[in-house]
């Protein structure tokens, strides 16, 4: 009120009404000059909770949106394609650092039956629960991607092709000494394992699906490192 200026206040705010509702205002005051020559305050105000409320609805659906576009649905993991783009920006973190990296690929043995006898809602828990498992033994720093299916991409940075094979055999003993759903179902997987030797991503999933198959063949239940060969 005091000086010669004009100025005007706009602000924003969450207020609480008499009867405990909320709603969000905007307050406006601005100083002008009464007949007497006296300054005046005078303060509109406009109730935007409406308003409020569909933004942080649009704000929710452009977040879920944007998750669904990068994850799974069904397991929360990242999708396909969300991994693989991880997967070239870890290539470029190891070429440029020179910092190691392996991956592996995992698939649930005998699957097929799971949904063929107990259905597939039957199948899709014995998914989230797997996955959940998996995902708590991993390493905060590892990625999880869902691939398609059954099968799943594990990324883990810092980490050579052994260190990552008994990696890939804890939660291989997790999964077998488990049970899952109500049917009490017990689930074994098969997975495969590379690290980064100066190959694409292509390459490299190329080599731990060959190493994971080799898995399937010899028994399943098992994990296998890439030969050279691969």
């Amino acid at each position: 009120m005091q000086g010669n200026e004009d100025q005007e206040l706009r602000q924003e705010w969450d207020v609480v009404l008499k009867n405990g509702g909320r709603r969000t205002i905007i307050a406006e005051a601005a100083r002008i000059e009464a007949d007497d020559g006296e300054p005046r305050k005078v303060t509109f105000i406009i109730d935007i909770t409406q308003r409020k409320q569909l933004e942080e609805r649009l704000k929710q659906a452009n977040e879920r949106l944007d998750h669904l576009a990068h994850h799974d649905e069904l397991t929360e993991l990242l999708n396909r394609r969300a991994g693989l783009q991880r997967l070239d920006e870890e290539i470029k973190r190891c070429e440029r650092y020179g910092t190691p990296f392996s991956i592996a690929i995992y698939d649930l043995d005998d699957f097929k039956a799971i949904n063929d006898t107990y259905g597939h809602s039957a199948g899709d828990s014995v998914l989230q629960q797997i996955t959940s498992l998996v995902s708590a033994v991993l390493r905060d720093t590892d990625l999880h991607i869902r691939l398609g299916g059954e099968e799943f991409l594990i990324i883990m940075p810092g980490v050579n092709s052994e260190e990552a094979y008994q990696g890939m055999e804890r939660i291989r003993e997790s999964v077998a000494q488990q049970t899952f759903t109500k049917h009490q179902l017990t689930m074994t997987l098969s997975s495969g394992i590379t690290s980064y030797v100066e190959a694409s991503g292509t390459r490299l999933l190329d080599r731990a699906d060959k190493a994971m198959y080799q898995a399937k063949q010899t028994g399943r239940n098992r994990v296998v490192i890439a030969s050279s060969f691969m």
